[in-house]
């Protein structure tokens, strides 16, 4: 049995030039990507349960909230520093940032995740 003659398909179109950065987001954005046990939401669900967030202006202003003075800014500060760190002060840094959990839980789910983006 011979070998079938290779196909080449065309959509016309020319290709796209992807960055490093649209592959990561579209990674973080997969189905893929180890969230699915790891809840923490500096408590989005209870507030929309209490009726506290109702509508997108009530969003913006809990999350802008959360950035400012929550638990969301120390995140935002984390990924800050260990995106400017050089390589070899990572673990250094990465239990500074665990001392800081506020809960058992939280640092539990913070290394859970971490290993599994890793």
């Amino acid at each position: 049995m011979g070998m079938a003659a290779r196909i080449v398909m065309s959509t016309g179109r020319p290709r796209m030039r992807i960055d490093g950065d649209l592959i990561t987001l579209t990674q973080w954005l997969s189905p893929s990507f180890p969230v699915g046990a790891f809840a923490y939401s500096h408590g989005l669900e209870a507030a929309v349960s209490e009726g506290w967030i109702e509508d997108a202006p009530g969003l913006r202003s809990w999350l802008s909230q959360t950035l400012r003075h929550g638990t969301g800014r120390n995140d935002a500060i984390w990924l800050r520093l260990g995106a400017a760190a050089d390589v070899d002060q990572l673990e250094a840094l990465n239990a500074e940032a665990l001392a800081f959990a506020p809960a058992r839980s939280r640092r539990a789910e913070a290394e859970r995740l971490g290993a599994a983006f890793a």
